[in-house]
C-alpha cells in the first residue's frame, strides 16, 4: 500500500511539472500578445525634444519667479530705506533739540540761569538786610522785611523747580534719542542680511 502510495504521489509530481510548464507557456504567451498591442515608443530624437521645450518652458517659469520675487523684495528695501532715512532724520532733530535744552540750561548766559542768579542775588541781600536791620527796625518793619524774603525764597525754588523740569526733558529726550537710534541700527541690520540673502539667491538663480 506504501508503494502504491508513493506510485502515485511520483504521478501526481509529474503532473503538477506538466501543469506549470503549460502555464509558464501560455503565460508567455499572453505577454508576448499584449506586447505586440502596445503602441510603438516615439523615435528617440521627439522624446529628447520634447524633454528640451518642457525644460525651456520650467526655467522660464523660474526666472519669471525670481524675477517677480526681486522686484518685490527691491519694493520693499526701498520703503525700509526711506524708513531708516526718516528715522536718521528724526534722530538729529531730536538731537539738535537736545543739544538746544542742554545749551539753555548750561549756559551762564541762558533766562534761567540769568533769572535763577538774579533771585539768588537778592535773597542773599535780602538776608543780609534782615541781620543788619535786626536790633533797628521798628516791629511792624521788621514782618515786611521778613515776607519779602519768604517771597524771594518762593521764586528761588520756582525757578529751580523749572530749571529741574527742563533737565527731565532733556534727559527724555535722551531716552527718545537712545529709542530711536536702537530701531534705526536693527532695521538697518535686517536691510543688510536681506540684501544679503537677495543677492545669494540672485546667484543660485543664475
Amino acid at each position: 500500500k506504501v508503494q502504491s502510495l508513493m506510485s502515485q504521489h511520483g504521478d501526481l509530481e509529474h503532473h503538477l511539472a506538466s501543469l506549470e510548464q503549460k502555464l509558464q507557456k501560455d503565460l508567455h504567451g499572453v505577454e508576448e500578445a499584449l506586447v505586440a498591442r502596445l503602441p510603438a515608443p516615439p523615435p528617440v530624437g521627439v522624446v529628447t525634444a520634447e524633454l528640451a521645450e518642457r525644460l525651456a518652458t520650467l526655467r522660464k517659469e523660474l526666472r519669471e519667479e525670481i524675477a517677480a520675487e526681486a522686484a518685490l523684495r527691491s519694493t520693499e528695501l526701498a520703503e525700509r530705506d526711506r524708513a531708516v532715512g526718516d528715522l536718521q532724520e528724526q534722530v538729529a532733530g531730536l538731537g539738535r533739540e537736545a543739544k538746544d535744552i542742554s545749551a539753555r540750561v548750561d549756559s551762564p548766559q541762558s533766562p534761567l540761569a540769568d533769572q535763577l542768579q538774579q533771585l539768588q542775588d537778592d535773597l542773599r541781600g535780602a538776608e543780609a538786610r534782615v541781620e543788619q536791620l535786626c536790633g533797628t527796625m521798628p516791629g511792624e518793619e521788621l514782618p515786611r522785611l521778613e515776607r519779602a524774603v519768604a517771597s524771594i525764597r518762593d521764586d528761588v525754588a520756582v525757578c529751580s523747580s523749572d530749571q529741574a523740569a527742563v533737565r527731565r526733558q532733556h534727559l527724555e529726550l535722551e531716552a527718545r534719542i537712545a529709542a530711536v537710534a536702537g530701531q534705526t541700527l536693527a532695521i538697518s541690520s535686517g536691510l543688510r542680511e536681506q540684501q544679503a540673502e537677495q543677492a545669494e539667491q540672485a546667484i543660485n538663480a543664475a
